[in-house]
């Protein structure tokens, strides 16, 4: 259809009109410029205090050896985000700012090369590494199984007759799905890639319901309210914003 493809065409001119037009003001052009020196003074100062740089030997030693190892990662963690805001490849999304979704690949590079870094160890060992900068992994989470009742209209129930529906609806993975599936919208942006991926984490919650028993849910809640409700509303969020922000 022509139509929807040249008023298309005309919004995008007008965008970049209007970006032209912000981009002569000074506000702008300090936005996007490096700010390199800038960076290695505040990242230099903000290391000085982050490591004690400066502190005397009786306030050195309340660190352990281990606390050195996890603030020294956390350390280089953030070096490098902050090396990827300035020099991180550049992406076709600006909105916030560039330097924005910079810092996000940097930060999927190093979720990379730590996963590279666990598939070389045992299970066993891996845990043992997660559990050294995460000593509170081990302990036994509460968990909920939402398949155990289906019933929709539950007389004497602690919240109401419809009470299950209600907890279920009012429920965190409710704001989850919704969230979650507006960030995929964003950075997929096609309809069909997204309904499949929809229904396919659907179906993997279906066979691994036996090793998580959050997985173990209802009919109504995963199809009609997850997949047609919370990740529909998701996804029609995720695919209007980028026709607003490319008309804006």
């Amino acid at each position: 259809d022509a139509a929807p493809g040249a008023r298309r065409a005309r919004r995008d001119a007008r965008a970049k009109m209007r970006w032209a037009e912000n981009s002569t003001s000074t506000v702008a052009r300090l936005a996007r410029s490096p700010h390199t020196l800038t960076m290695l003074a505040c990242g230099a100062v903000a290391l000085a205090v982050a490591t004690h740089a400066f502190a005397n030997d009786a306030k050195d030693a309340r660190w352990t050896t281990e606390d050195g190892i996890r603030r020294g990662a956390t350390g280089a963690l953030g070096a490098y985000l902050a090396y990827g805001a300035l020099q991180g490849p550049a992406t076709h999304m600006t909105r916030p700012h560039a330097a924005v979704w910079k810092v996000v690949h940097a930060a999927f590079t190093m979720y990379l090369l730590a996963l590279i870094v666990l598939l070389f160890q045992t299970p066993a060992d891996a845990q043992k590494m997660l559990k050294f900068f995460w000593d509170d992994l081990g302990t036994p989470l509460p968990t909920r199984s939402y398949g155990g009742d289906c019933r929709v209209y539950t007389p004497g129930h602690r919240s109401g007759s419809f009470g299950i529906v209600y907890e279920t609806l009012f429920d965190e993975f409710t704001v989850a799905h919704v969230l979650g599936w507006f960030g995929k919208a964003v950075a997929i942006r096609d309809w069909g890639l997204l309904w499949a991926y929809s229904i396919a984490f659907e179906l993997c919650e279906l066979t691994f319901e036996h090793w998580q028993p959050n997985f173990n849910e209802c009919w109504w809640d995963m199809w009609v309210w997850d997949v047609m409700i919370c990740n529909l509303l998701g996804i029609c969020a995720g695919m209007w914003l980028p026709e607003v922000m490319r008309g804006e």
